[in-house]
């Protein structure tokens, strides 16, 4: 017999959480999920502490966490589609918090207001396919090596002699060592070992202050230890807990409490609700912000499938320690941390599949469509994902009018409101994150100076996940194992003229055009008689053999002219796809557009690519007729295969 009205909340004010079945209907479940697959895609606010998750595909568990990974990822969606007022106004959930909170709200996200909602994703311990198709996303333990080209033994004794100034300036060193200030401090972070003595402070400091990152820091720092990063202390608390981190789910029979690093028996926490400040104090009054948590439910939770926890019964301990005084919200979830942990120790507290006695922390399983409410006093934290699916959630507070009233009166139900809840029930069909089969092998062969960086950064933003990309001209049609290869191609006389404007010119963030007048390489001296830096003047050193062309062509360690034929040697051209560069913007967007479009096999729309020129200056330069020629019969195996893809006879499998 399915719950009434009456027995719901008086789970919740028994519990402090309570399961609402059957609130929302199939499509605004799918509609919700599609935006999140959206939003891993191509996330309108970015991912948590500048992690880059758009390598991530729901559907595909070749791309899904694994090893030592963390397994959540947190997304925060805009307040945008009708499945936001399908879940405002579902009329189960509004029957239930009228009944429990009076008068209320469930505000959305939207760019003026703070973070109303954010949906994390729990993704398996252990993925359906073993195999890593994905590049190692970014901020994925890169930190440890420091960033930016390598750091010499010189930069590194000048880094650790700024470094044991307090404080440290990393402004001052940043500008000595002319790195960036990040880089500086990351490096820190890797070359300065840690002292036992270090380590041990650190550990009574965790103990006490549980993951107060920024607090840890600078109680560390203020013992006298070395200036370290909240990123550092974090990393070496992680690693201290190593013996308790989740390696492989073999050695996991059922859920255990987790938090996002992947440390057991951490993570739980008292939601402070929506803008209220970690040092906001929390009160037995409440707050307008803290009504009541809503979870909505986005895909099944079965039991050991990462569904949330809840200490069951522990908004009564909140309660009484309120009771004794207004604390600071972080205080008090410091607290919660620690009391769980000795009620857990003394026996008090056991999981819901240990035998025992006293209070239970229980995972939650639920439907596709159904909505958990909880106290915005009750301890609650994640779990291990042992399904083979990831686990979909929202996570809101419901704001009240009077914090007075809120979740912390009990009403009576009405016969009226209770007759109106049974008859609304939904019928959900939950929607299911399907495996995709092996989809076609894609990849991208980037020629230099054809407008491969154009293509190349609006595949890697598009579709991080469905092409394979060349890095920078590194992969050739016979080295390519995908089904399909893309390539861009352009006539050798306009590479030409670009590629010398490049070289002279140079790109944004590459300003070659400030080095001295012996800056050409391979040319065995220079020669007043020549203006480099001028098209015709470097094509007239070139005829005049002061320039070994060849060597030129191999500068930039790019090879640009070979590789416009290097990249066809040995390879089989009818699984080519051949977009031909164009000068007009929108023509070649146009074109490798309808090339991606083929190569996927996708009859869906294909977004429309931005092409910028990276190149600092363009002039409209023009050769004399003799030098154009002479620069075509140069490049002439270029030319010829140019004009096999303009002929059709070039046995490709499609020109664009």
């Amino acid at each position: 017999m399915p719950p009434t009205l009456a027995s719901l909340t008086k789970t919740y004010h028994d519990r402090g959480w309570c399961k609402v079945e059957r609130c929302l209907d199939s499509s605004t479940i799918q509609s919700f999920v599609d935006q999140l697959k959206r939003e891993l895609r191509a996330p309108t606010v970015p991912g948590e502490s500048g992690h880059d998750y758009r390598a991530i595909d729901l559907e595909e568990s070749a791309t899904w966490f694994r090893g030592t990974e963390r397994r959540v990822v947190e997304v925060n969606p805009p307040g945008e589609g009708a499945h936001w007022a399908r879940i405002e106004r579902a009329p189960r959930l509004v029957c239930a918090l009228d009944a429990l909170l009076g008068t209320w709200e469930l505000p959305r996200n939207d760019a003026e207001r703070t973070r109303e909602w954010y949906c994390p994703i729990v993704f398996p311990e252990d993925p359906p396919c073993h195999t890593l198709t994905r590049p190692a996303l970014s901020g994925e333990a890169t930190w440890r090596d420091g960033f930016g080209d390598s750091w010499t033994s010189d930069e590194d004794a000048k880094l650790r002699k700024a470094a044991r100034a307090r404080p440290v300036d990393w402004k001052g060193v940043s500008s000595q060592l002319n790195r960036p200030v990040k880089h500086c401090r990351e490096r820190w972070a890797a070359i300065n070992p840690w002292a036992p003595a270090e380590d041990q402070t650190l550990a009574e400091l965790h103990n006490t202050y549980g993951d107060a990152w920024s607090l840890l820091t600078s109680k560390l720092s203020a013992a006298g230890f070395e200036a370290r990063t909240k990123r550092a202390v974090r990393a070496r608390c992680a690693l201290a807990a190593s013996q308790k981190a989740v390696e492989t789910t073999p050695t996991l029979r059922a859920w255990r409490p987790v938090n996002r690093r992947r440390c057991l028996d951490r993570g739980f926490h008292v939601d402070p609700g929506p803008g209220f400040p970690m040092d906001g104090l929390r009160t037995l009054e409440g707050d307008r912000a803290q009504g009541a948590v809503v979870l909505v439910v986005l895909s099944d939770w079965p039991a050991n499938g990462g569904g949330t926890c809840v200490a069951n019964g522990s908004h009564r301990w909140v309660r009484e320690k309120l009771g004794e005084g207004p604390l600071p919200h972080s205080e008090l979830n410091r607290w919660a941390i620690a009391e769980v942990a000795r009620r857990r120790e003394s026996g008090e507290l056991r999981l819901d599949y240990e035998e025992g006695h006293g209070d239970v922390v229980e995972q939650i399983c639920a439907k596709a469509g159904d909505i958990i409410l909880m106290h915005p006093w009750a301890v609650h934290g994640g779990t291990t994902n042992l399904s083979h699916l990831p686990r979909l959630m929202a996570n809101g507070m419901a704001r009240v009018s009077n914090p007075g009233d809120g979740a912390f009166l009990e009403r009576p139900v009405g016969l009226l409101d209770e007759a109106a809840f049974a008859q609304m029930a939904e019928p959900v069909a939950p929607p299911r994150v399907a495996l995709r089969a092996e989809r076609r092998s894609v990849a991208y062969v980037h020629i230099p100076k054809t407008g491969g960086s154009a293509v190349e950064a609006w595949l890697r933003e598009a579709w991080p996940r469905r092409i394979t990309l060349s890095g920078h001209h590194k992969l050739t049609l016979a080295s390519s194992k995908a089904a399909v290869t893309l390539v861009t191609i352009r006539e050798p006389l306009e590479r030409f003229v670009s590629t010398h404007s490049y070289w002279v010119h140079g790109a944004a963030d590459e300003p070659w055009h400030r080095r001295s007048d012996d800056w050409v390489p391979c040319l065995g001296g220079t020669s007043s008689k020549f203006d480099l830096r001028s098209l015709t003047g470097f094509v007239n050193a070139a005829r005049a053999g002061v320039i070994d062309l060849e060597a030129w062509d191999d500068w930039f360690g790019c090879a640009p002219f070979k590789r416009q034929m290097d990249w066809l040697a040995g390879g089989d051209v009818a699984k080519a796809i051949v977009v031909r560069y164009d000068s007009d913007p929108g023509v070649f967007a146009e074109r490798v557009g309808g090339a991606v479009r083929l190569a996927l096999g996708d009859a869906g729309d294909v977004p429309l690519m931005r092409v910028v020129n990276a190149t600092r200056r363009r002039e409209h330069c023009v050769l004399a007729d003799d030098d154009a020629a002479w620069v075509r019969e140069r490049y002439a195996a270029d030319a010829e295969l140019w004009d096999r893809v303009n002929g059709g006879g070039g046995g490709f499998r499609a020109v664009f």
